[in-house]
């Protein structure tokens, strides 16, 4: 929030000539920055849009367990200290949302949370997620709760199966409302589809139980979608027009 402000009312007129208009900051992250930003986007009256990539909440209960890439430190850490029944690879029997000690650190929290927070965001305010179908580090459970929780709907584009996690409600693109709060799930695409032009997927299924593909798959991310999808979201704000879509 301090950077925020520091961007938005500070004075930079002496560094090298910089200037910033008056038009209120567009927030925008991808992986922890949309993670932060989420709770930002929540709590912060000066930012009234924001663009999350590969970013979701819940962060013990929906993010950790779930995660294919980060369940292994989720397992180490809680489970070789103090919770040795923890399982996060059984999701018929042990769903992650039922393992008791991965909600009483959920509960500590819960007061910064992006999910939680997002109650408390102002109405008027215009989000828009971008997630990776199978997203291995952020799982697609975290980033679908949060879009439910700013009661996102998704904006189907080509290649883009329904959210498999939360059921959004589904419009077709160029969708245009003020505020907007949209998803648009990306396939096929890694979860660093908004920062790198190829990645590689590693298991079978981004959800659990977590099943290592025999050879690593090599993905060509969607970068050049993910781009125009985000400014072109910016740029219809700043007219009062906020759109998800070609």
């Amino acid at each position: 929030m301090a950077t925020v402000r520091l961007a938005y009312a500070g004075d930079w007129s002496r560094v090298l000539g910089v200037t910033l208009g008056a038009t209120p900051p567009i927030y925008t992250g991808a992986s922890f920055g949309g993670i932060l930003g989420a709770g930002l986007m929540a709590v912060d009256p000066a930012v009234q849009a924001g663009v999350l990539a590969s970013a979701g909440g819940g962060l013990f209960v929906d993010m950790f367990g779930n995660s294919a890439t980060l369940s292994g430190l989720v397992i180490s850490l809680i489970g070789g200290s103090y919770d040795h029944g923890i399982t996060v690879d059984q999701p018929d029997s042990d769903p992650v949302r039922a393992q008791m000690s991965l909600n009483l650190i959920q509960t500590v929290l819960e007061p910064g949370d992006g999910l939680a927070l997002a109650g408390a965001a102002a109405p008027g305010k215009s989000l828009l997620l971008l997630e990776a179908f199978n997203d291995e580090v952020v799982p697609n459970h975290a980033t679908e709760a949060l879009a439910a929780a700013w009661g996102a709907s998704q904006v189907s584009v080509r290649g883009s199966p329904a959210t498999r996690v939360v059921a959004l409600p589904a419009v077709w693109p160029p969708y245009v409302r003020s505020p907007l709060r949209a998803l648009v799930q990306l396939n096929p695409a890694a979860h660093t589809t908004f920062t790198l032009q190829q990645d590689t997927r590693l298991y079978e299924d981004g959800s659990p139980p977590f099943v290592k593909l025999a050879t690593a798959k090599v993905v060509d991310n969607p970068i050049a979608t993910a781009h125009r999808l985000a400014l072109d979201f910016m740029d219809s704000f700043r007219i009062g027009a906020p759109t998800a879509g070609p």
